[in-house]
């Protein structure tokens, strides 16, 4: 395999005890590594600038306050900032002098994290150690190992997060879909996620592309079509049960989903009909009369 020059600007500094590295380095504008295949684990901190990186065929971005792990075996090429000059440290530990346990864990993830304030103290730590073998060995070896359970740690609380945000956007979801008929605010989606309402805004935007308000009003219509479609009721008593204030409220967002109005919209065949927008996933709406209509 070809390997491309490295143009690194200034090496700040490298401790090596036996086959265990901390290191802190500045690469060139358009600095390259590689194409090479991994002989050791290795966390790659990225201080400042960007990287692009070539993992087994696959590019990933590697922004500035990020740290990537690269395992034994993985083949890389590491493409640096473009316009800017970049500064990255990395820890790197043979297989061999990292405990079974650890190395299970490792094997379990991967991927991109941002750094953990911890990860930067370990770090230093590591690129402070330095003395005559075999007394700092040890630690060197302890501060290595940390640092990976750091990555770890940093890993799994992350998939746990994105776990518990999709579990509260379901939850939003369900209690739309089974209460859309009652007057909601978004507070009071926003308690039934266990969120604030700026965060449970910011979850619909990142994962529906659309406020939960939004969510609401879309969920309201879609039922009311459903209710053309399928039953005898008078279109006054449909936008009452789907959660509109009047028909004229029923009306005017029902034409700006489906383009006509929901009259036109009953007389005409199914299969002519436009087609609304496909619902996620979630419990069916149920049509429940509300107490306190504004």
């Amino acid at each position: 395999m070809p390997v491309i020059t490295k143009n690194i600007s200034r090496t700040i500094i490298t401790r090596v005890f036996r086959e265990i590295c901390f290191g802190d380095v500045i690469y060139d504008p358009r600095g390259q590594h590689g194409p090479l295949s991994q002989g050791d684990y290795q966390l790659v901190l990225l201080i400042d600038g960007g990287l692009d990186l070539r993992l087994d065929g696959t590019w990933l971005h590697v922004p500035q306050g990020h740290v990537v792990l690269c395992r034994p075996g993985d083949q890389l090429l590491y493409l640096f900032e473009r316009e800017k000059t970049t500064r990255h440290q990395w820890c790197t530990s043979p297989a061999s002098l990292l405990s079974i346990s650890l190395l299970e864990k490792l094997g379990k993830v991967g991927g991109i994290v941002p750094i953990p304030e911890i990860l930067h103290t370990i770090l230093w730590a590591g690129l402070q150690n330095e003395g005559a073998e075999p007394l700092h060995f040890p630690l060197h070896k302890a501060l290595a190992e940390s640092a990976f359970e750091a990555f770890w740690i940093a890993r799994n609380a992350g998939e746990k997060s994105q776990s518990t945000a999709v579990e509260s956007l379901r939850r939003v979801q369900r209690f739309i879909h089974e209460h859309h008929a009652d007057n909601l605010s978004l507070s009071d989606l926003a308690k039934q996620g266990n969120v604030t309402p700026n965060h449970l805004i910011r979850l619909f935007r990142e994962q529906l592309s659309e406020t939960p308000v939004d969510y609401l009003w879309r969920i309201r219509v879609e039922q009311g079509a459903t209710w053309l479609k399928e039953t005898g009721l008078g279109i006054s008593e449909i936008a009452y049960r789907a959660g509109f204030q009047n028909v004229f409220h029923f009306s005017r967002r029902f034409k700006q989903r489906f383009g006509s109005s929901p009259r036109s919209f009953r007389q005409v065949p199914a299969k002519a009909r436009p087609k609304g927008k496909k619902l996620l996933p979630a419990k069916g709406a149920k049509g429940r009369e509300r107490k306190n209509p504004n």
